[in-house]
C-alpha cells in the first residue's frame, strides 16, 4: 500500500530520474518519523490533557490561590463597613455611658427620696402617737382644773357675802380702813384667780382642739391645715419619687437596649475578623495569600497542612509552604480546568515561595500523585 501523497511522489520521481535515489530514501524515512513524530505529539497532548482532566475530576486536594489586596473591592468595601461599625459602636457606648451615669444619679435620687419619704412619715407616726398621748393627759388636766374653778367661783361667790359684811364691820368700826383694804384685796385676788383659770381651761380647750384636728388629719382627715400641711410636703415627695420611679424605668430600658446594640456590634466585628477580606483589610501586608478550597476537598485543608507547587500543575512538585488559617465565610469561583462555578472557602496560606500564588493550582496535605 502506498502512504506517499501526489506531490511528495512525484518529486521522489524526479529525484530518481535525475540519480538521486539515496536522497530518495532519506526523504521517504524522514517523512515516516515527521508523521510518527507529529501523531505522537498530538497522543501525547491528548493523553496528558486526559491524565489531568482525570487528576481534577478524582484529586481532592486541589487548591487555586488568591491574592488579596487592601485595594481589592471587597476589601475595601469591608474596610469602610467596619469602620462605620466602630464609629456607631463607640458612640453607642459614649452614649452608654452617658445614660448609666444619669441612672445611677437618678438612682442615688430615688433611694434619697424613699429615705425622706420614710423618716417623714416615721416621724409624722411619732407625731401623731405623741399628741395623742399628750391630748390624753390635757383632756384629764381640763377635767381637774374644772373641778377647780368651780371651787374657785364658789369661793368667789361667797367673797360677794363678806365683801358686804366687811363694809359693815368698817362702818360699825370694828375693823380699821387698812384692814378692811386687806381683806378687800383677798377678794380680788380670788376673783382674778377665777379668770385666770377660766383663760387657762379656755387655752388648754383650745390645744385639745388643735391636738385632736391634728391627729385627725394624721389618721386621714381634714380638719388641721398644719397637719394636711406636712401631709401635702409628702405627698409632693411621692410624686417627685414616682416620677423618679418612671424615669429609672425609661434609662434602665435605654442602658439595657444600648448594652444590646454594643455585644451585638462587637460580636460582629469578632465574627468578620475570620473574614479572609478582614485578615486582608487590617493585616500588615499589602498582600495576603489565600486558597480557594472547593467543598468536595475541604476534608484536605487543616491549619499546618503542607502546600504544594507543581510543574505541569500537576507534576514535579515541591513544598511551598503551609495553611495558616482556615475561614468559614463561603465564596465562589471558577473550575481552573471546566469553567464552571463551584462553591467552596477560603484557606490563608503562609508559603515561603511567595511566587507560588501565581500558580493555576496548588495541592494540600500532599502532591497528586504523593511521589511525583
Amino acid at each position: 500500500m502506498n502512504t506517499r501523497t501526489p506531490v511528495v511522489s512525484g518529486f521522489v520521481s524526479r529525484l530518481t530520474q535525475h540519480g538521486f535515489a539515496p536522497v530518495q530514501k532519506y526523504l521517504l524515512h524522514g517523512y515516516r518519523w515527521l508523521a510518527v513524530i507529529l501523531l505522537g505529539t498530538v497522543l501525547l497532548s491528548a493523553a496528558c490533557y486526559g491524565i489531568v482532566t482525570i487528576t481534577y475530576l478524582v484529586n481532592t486536594n486541589w487548591v487555586a490561590p488568591v491574592v488579596l489586596s487592601k485595594s481589592d473591592p471587597k476589601v475595601a468595601a469591608l474596610a469602610g463597613q467596619i469602620f462605620t461599625a466602630k464609629q456607631n459602636r463607640d458612640t453607642m457606648r459614649e452614649e452608654l455611658d452617658s445614660a448609666d451615669q444619669a441612672r445611677k444619679l437618678l438612682q442615688t435620687q430615688h433611694d434619697w427620696l424613699k429615705g425622706i419619704i420614710a423618716r417623714y412619715e416615721s416621724s409624722l407616726g411619732a407625731e401623731k402617737d405623741a399628741d395623742a398621748a399628750f391630748n390624753g393627759r390635757l383632756k384629764q388636766l381640763v377635767k381637774e382644773k374644772r373641778v377647780v374653778d368651780a371651787r374657785t367661783a364658789e369661793v368667789v361667790a361667797s367673797n360677794k357675802k363678806a365683801a358686804t359684811a366687811i363694809d359693815q364691820e368698817l362702818d360699825a368700826g370694828l375693823i380699821t380702813a387698812n384692814t378692811a383694804i386687806n381683806a378687800r384685796a383677798q377678794l380680788v385676788a380670788t376673783e382674778a384667780a377665777l379668770n385666770t383659770g377660766k383663760i387657762g381651761t379656755a387655752t388648754l380647750d383650745n390645744q385639745i382642739s388643735q391636738l385632736t384636728r391634728g391627729v385627725h388629719s394624721l389618721q386621714g382627715g381634714n380638719t388641721s391645715p398644719e397637719a394636711m400641711q406636712s401631709l401635702a410636703q409628702v405627698s409632693l415627695l411621692k410624686q417627685e419619687l414616682a416620677e423618679t420611679d418612671l424615669k429609672l424605668v425609661q434609662l434602665n430600658a435605654d442602658v439595657s437596649a444600648k448594652s444590646k446594640q454594643v455585644v451585638e456590634v462587637d460580636a460582629l466585628l469578632r465574627s468578620l475578623k475570620g473574614s479572609p477580606y478582614y485578615m486582608a483589610a487590617y493585616g500588615e501586608k499589602d498582600l495576603h495569600r489565600f486558597a480557594f478550597v472547593p467543598y468536595d476537598n475541604e476534608d484536605a485543608s487543616r491549619v499546618g497542612a503542607p502546600v504544594f507547587a507543581c510543574k505541569l500543575q500537576i507534576v514535579w512538585c515541591s513544598k511551598v509552604g503551609v495553611v495558616k488559617a482556615i475561614t468559614k465565610d463561603e465564596e465562589r469561583a471558577q473550575h481552573p480546568l471546566f469553567n464552571t462555578q463551584i462553591r467552596g472557602v477560603l484557606v490563608e496560606l503562609d508559603l515561603e515561595d511567595e511566587k507560588a500564588a501565581k500558580s493555576q493550582t496548588l495541592f494540600m496535605s500532599h502532591s497528586p500523585f504523593y511521589i511525583l
